[in-house]
């Protein structure tokens, strides 16, 4: 994870962000609710926070989904092709007609 957690850690993290406590965690990864609390603290020191509210802050604005549309949009412009400019120095040419 680009926080630098641990993949347990990460699974902890996810979990808290969906509003869940430290048994129902320990229920679902098949671990002690004491085992929970020290991925926990260890979390809260890594990523510089104090609380199970800015965890989950945290971890949804991580985990929120990129708007797909603006991305494509991005990657097309860098793909169009760009009008070719003048060299320097030199004019068009300009006929006449009649």
């Amino acid at each position: 994870m680009a926080l630098g957690l641990t993949a347990r850690q990460s699974e902890v993290l996810y979990w808290i962000a969906q509003g869940k406590t430290n048994i129902e965690i320990g229920i679902i990864l098949d671990a002690s609710a004491r085992t929970i609390a020290k991925h926990i603290e260890r979390i809260f020191q890594r990523l510089g926070i104090e609380n199970r509210a800015s965890a989950m802050v945290l971890a949804t604005d991580i985990l929120r989904p990129v708007d797909r549309r603006s991305v494509a949009k991005k990657k097309l412009k860098r793909l169009r092709p760009r009008k070719p400019r003048p060299v320097s120095g030199c004019l068009p040419v300009i006929r006449r007609i009649g």
